[in-house]
């Protein structure tokens, strides 16, 4: 991932991770820093830019935590620079999601970024999934894919109704969460660093009761 609040400075993250053999990379739009840089021309702009003096494809993940969703309609525009390879779409709203694709279809790939979405996403014609989900329990997610793509639909929805109350127990808890989680299924997840703090011993237990 490379990615700051201006054309520039992402513009030499990007130029470094080329320099270091790199092919691709994420970037993020800018926002949180003010309602302007949410709308939409500010958004595609800042794409545009980068885009246009990248020495590597893109993936793009547009912001919106703090704003509305960018309309299917922007994204498939963001999609037509030949620079951008895929635009990676996080949200747990299946309509929403599809329309995205609908409207990025035949200019770049959409990848599912949500991972209650997972199978469903990559059921709609998704190519890939950037999901954090996937550190805890990849396997699961490998087999969600598998199925997918064997056709075995129902087998791949089941699976991720397995999923779900672990998916929900540590998306309520954020970082800390994902951190105890992998822990939990014997990665290393660590400490996460302040100002956040380790999950207290009841949620904790939550989150192992939702993994078995």
């Amino acid at each position: 991932a490379a990615g700051a609040a201006s054309v520039h400075e992402t513009l030499a993250l990007l130029t470094e991770a080329s320099q270091m053999g790199f092919e691709i990379a994420l970037i993020q739009t800018p926002g949180g820093f003010g309602p302007e840089l949410l709308d939409a021309e500010t958004q595609m702009l800042f794409v545009r830019s980068v885009a246009d003096g990248s020495p590597i494809p893109l993936i793009v993940s547009p912001e919106w935590s703090s704003g509305e969703p960018l309309q299917p309609e922007v994204l498939a525009v963001l999609g037509r620079n030949p620079r951008v390879a895929a635009l990676l779409v996080v949200t747990d709203d299946l309509g929403y999601f599809s329309s995205c694709l609908a409207a990025a279809q035949g200019h770049a790939d959409v990848i599912v970024g949500c991972a209650s979405l997972l199978a469903e996403g990559l059921i709609d014609g998704a190519s890939a999934a950037m999901i954090s989900f996937a550190s805890v329990v990849p396997y699961l997610c490998l087999s969600i894919d598998e199925a997918v793509r064997t056709r075995e639909l129902d087998a791949a929805r089941d699976l991720q109704r397995v999923a779900k109350g672990a998916i929900e127990q540590i998306r309520k808890r954020g970082i800390p969460g994902l951190k105890a989680a992998a822990d939990l299924k014997g990665y290393y997840g660590g400490v996460p660093r302040l100002p956040l703090v380790p999950l207290p011993p009841a949620a904790k237990a939550e989150i192992e009761a939702a993994l078995q």
